[in-house]
Order: C-alpha cells, then structure tokens, then sequence
C-alpha cells in the first residue's frame, strides 16, 4: 500500500481506513487512493480477525471532493495511453475500474461504516454510498 490510506487495526477487530492524499488540502480520488483501497479491501475479504471497517479521513477540510481532475485531465492532454488505447477507452477504463473498486468494499462481505466528517462531493459521495 501507499500511503494515501492509512490503516489500523482496534482490539475490538475494526479496521480503520483513513483517506489522508499527501500534498493536497483535500482528499481526492488519485490513483493511489484506488491502490490503498483495492488492497485494504483485500484484506478486509480475507483477515479473519477484521470483523468490520470505519472509512473515514484525515483532512479538516472534510472527508473528499472527488476524482483529482488534474489526473485525469493528464488523459486528454499529449503522451500516449496504455496498451495502444484510445484516450476515451483508457479514460473509461478508469472510470470502471473505480466502480468496481466500490462495487467490491459494499459486497465484501463485512460490515463498513463511513464517519463523514465534512464535505462529501461526487466520488466523495460514491465512496460513503459503497459503505
């Protein structure tokens, strides 16, 4: 895992999951982000001992605003995609794998809560909406 994720483990058997995106002022959906969260979501399926998850941030500035547009704008701009795709066909591909990712968390088969703390704005809200 990176580090846009932290996760800690209670006695009580809750893993705690807290979105913290180093260098920007308010959690945004980053590659990274779906890394920590594909990997915690893992865990979460197969650790016997985790018996729940809180989904929460790090951020005073609320819980998150969304997608990183600065990211994803990086698609339509120069450079090539992977594998020879299309800038649509690779910007859909992250599209889909974001909902897939959420899809996983609220089918996972464990109970997860979201303490919202702040602002939850489009895929802020889609990740409370997973819980």
């Amino acid at each position: 895992m990176t580090t846009a994720i932290h996760t800690e483990l209670d006695a009580d058997g809750i893993l705690l999951l807290t979105i913290d995106v180093p260098g920007q002022s308010m959690n945004v959906i980053t590659p990274e982000v779906q890394a920590d969260l594909a990997a915690a979501i893992e865990r979460l399926k197969t650790d016997e001992t985790i018996k729940g998850a809180v989904l929460t941030s790090g951020k005073v500035s609320g819980f998150m605003a969304g997608a990183d547009l600065k990211g994803m704008g990086a698609l339509f701009g120069g450079g090539g995609t992977p594998e020879g795709k299309s800038k649509m066909a690779a910007l859909f591909d992250g599209v889909f794998g974001l909902n897939k990712l959420l899809r996983d968390l609220e089918t996972c088969g464990k109970p997860v809560a979201a303490a919202v703390n702040g602002l939850a704005l489009g895929g802020g809200l889609e990740f409370i909406l997973a819980c």
